[in-house]
């Protein structure tokens, strides 16, 4: 009997080794687990992060791609108007030129005219009163940011938009206008609110000092066919 106690003794703690065994692989299997699920959602997330960031980069480059794009067309305009410009002074100088060479041959046969030949010469010539449009000469502004408005003719229209008669003053710009324009935009409304006269409502009975308001009956207010009496206002 205490043979077979024995080995009952031995059974039981060979089943308990083999518990505990079994324990401990599937800890290790559930830590495995573990360890391989957290590795994989770092992986996942390293990789998330890597393709926000080439999405920004991309997102970043394309940005700078328009800038340089709308750079380069600003630039572009800008060489045209410029062009466009000295096109305008040159067309100009070169009428002002040859209207400056026939007064010069004018002046230069009267000076070798005799006084009878130049009085013949003005009765058999004819000359416009009004000069065409082509031969009068473009007034220059005084100072660049003057217009000319004082200009009589300022408002006459172009016949060609790309040789206008006057240049767009400096401030009118697309270049300094937008400047101005951004300036005035980003300033506090509460600052420039301190410049501005603030809108007051007229106080009536300031302003009609002695009337009764409340004693004078509201009629019809078509038409008063006798003015109010003196009477009806306190002195």
């Amino acid at each position: 009997k205490e043979k077979e106690d024995k080995m009952r003794l031995i059974a039981a703690e060979k089943e308990k080794q083999k518990e505990e065994q079994l324990k401990k692989k599937l800890l290790m299997q559930q830590k495995t687990l573990e360890y391989e699920e957290r590795r994989r959602q770092e992986e996942a997330a390293r990789l998330a992060k890597i393709k926000e960031q080439e999405e920004e980069h991309r997102r970043i480059l394309a940005m700078k791609e328009r800038e340089q794009e709308l750079l380069q067309k600003q630039q572009k305009a800008a060489e045209l108007r410029l062009a466009e410009t000295e096109k305008a002074k040159q067309q100009g100088n070169s009428k002002l030129g040859k209207i400056a060479a026939v007064n010069n041959a004018k002046m230069k046969l009267q000076l070798g005219m005799t006084p009878s030949e130049k009085t013949n010469n003005v009765q058999t010539q004819s000359y416009e009163i009004t000069p065409a449009r082509e031969d009068r000469p473009l007034l220059k502004p005084k100072t660049e940011d003057d217009y000319g408005l004082d200009d009589a003719h300022s408002d006459d229209s172009s016949d060609e938009e790309t040789c206008p008669k006057k240049e767009i003053p400096r401030w009118a710009l697309p270049k300094n206008r937008e400047r101005l324009i951004k300036t005035t935009k980003y300033i506090p409304s509460s600052l420039w609110v301190q410049f501005m006269v603030p809108n007051v409502n007229p106080d009536l009975n300031k302003m009609f000092a002695g009337t009764q308001i409340k004693k004078r009956i509201r009629t019809s207010s078509a038409v008063w066919r006798t003015p109010p009496r003196c009477s009806h206002f306190q002195k």
